[in-house]
């Protein structure tokens, strides 16, 4: 997803960041034991299973990634449209109801009823929900935020960190490894952390990509920082794992590691100079339906049958998976673009009038 200052700019550099974090969550729905079910069938001890522990490590934050590179682009915005939001919210909403009624009920899986069709349109996709939330509030974090010095923005990030990032993390060891009840401590609801899939994960992600824009840091310093994130959060990964001890903190979103991972990883990009290029501008505009479809076409790439055989053949048939699933993204993307700029620009002109300024 894309704000509007940055469809303007289009920094080619973090445009390819872009392309890299929707192939990286490729990765991880590859992985995930219920979605493209790798993890459900690879030896813990084998070499296989190191390997797509080593790639789970170095994706796990892409989706915080995606958010912050939100957070660079709109921090020096002072409005939001809605109709944006609506536009967002009307393309899941279209995913959805095709995959319902080609796929669900077209190919025999199930019938076709008045229910299922509604439920189709409902834009159910809670990273969108919490995306449309943030932007629509930026404007008034970008006040907050652009009325402070860099010495109170640091702060105000530190302290947003340890509020979010560091005491969740520790509450959920906690709670997870010595069985202590923690909800009535928690900082983000009484429910716990959610790992990270909460609004206020991506509030927090949304400012240290608006802060990023004010601190320089060379490429040398941001490899090293990745690296000291990185490394623990794959032995972490791998050593858990293998000891059958892996709890879902370990690599939440929330996690410390998995935001300086991030983070790190956006502040390297935004140090490399990459000359304007139509063609990297162009495929990284797939990204967000790609992260929309790419779960639906994994039945087609029989993702256990290739992890049981082990070896290198799974990295390669992993490599083929994302690159298909951004292909076919991509492609889609560019057919959902043309069959629906009529319908686009009526709602732009509509919903003007509702767009928030500070």
């Amino acid at each position: 997803m894309r704000s509007d200052n940055t469809a303007r700019i289009r920094q080619s550099n973090l445009e390819c960041l872009r392309i890299i974090a929707a192939i990286g969550v490729v990765v991880l729905h590859y992985n995930h034991a219920t979605i493209g079910g790798a993890f459900s069938v690879v030896r813990t001890s084998g070499k296989t299973a190191f390997m797509l522990y080593m790639l789970e490590a170095l994706f796990v934050g892409c989706v915080d990634l995606f958010m912050m590179i939100f957070g660079h682009f709109q921090a020096a915005r002072n409005n939001a449209k809605v109709s944006k939001v609506v536009l967002l919210l009307m393309q899941v909403s279209f995913v959805r109801a095709a995959y319902y009624l080609l796929v669900e009920t077209a190919a025999g899986k199930g019938q076709l009823t008045a229910l299922g069709l509604f439920k189709s349109f409902l834009p159910s996709n809670y990273f969108v929900i919490t995306y449309c939330v943030i932007y629509l509030l930026s404007p008034y974090i970008n006040r907050l935020m652009n009325d402070l010095t860099l010495a109170g923005k640091k702060k105000l990030v530190f302290l947003l960190l340890f509020l979010f990032s560091f005491c969740p993390l520790v509450l959920a060891l906690l709670h997870s490894f010595l069985g202590v009840g923690v909800g009535g401590l928690s900082t983000v609801s009484t429910n716990g952390d959610g790992e990270g899939y909460t609004v206020v994960n991506y509030f927090l992600m949304y400012c240290i990509g608006a802060i990023s824009k004010d601190i320089k840091m060379s490429r040398q310093k941001c490899a090293v920082g990745f690296a000291c994130c990185y490394l623990p959060l794959f032995l972490m990964e791998l050593c858990l794992h293998r000891l059958g001890l892996f709890k879902g903190n370990v690599h939440s979103y929330f996690n410390p590691l998995v935001v300086g991972c991030a983070f790190f990883s956006l502040m390297f990009f935004s140090s490399v100079e990459i000359k304007p290029s139509p063609f990297i501008n162009r495929i990284a505009g797939g990204s967000f339906m790609v992260f929309l479809t790419h779960k639906y076409f994994f039945p087609l790439f029989s993702i256990k049958e290739y992890v049981s055989r082990g070896g290198w053949i799974v990295l390669v048939h992993l490599a083929a998976v994302c690159l298909c699933s951004y292909i076919i993204g991509w492609l889609l993307s560019e057919v959902y673009s043309f069959i629906s700029r009529p319908l686009s620009a009526v709602i732009s002109r509509r919903f003007g009038k509702l767009d928030i300024e500070v």
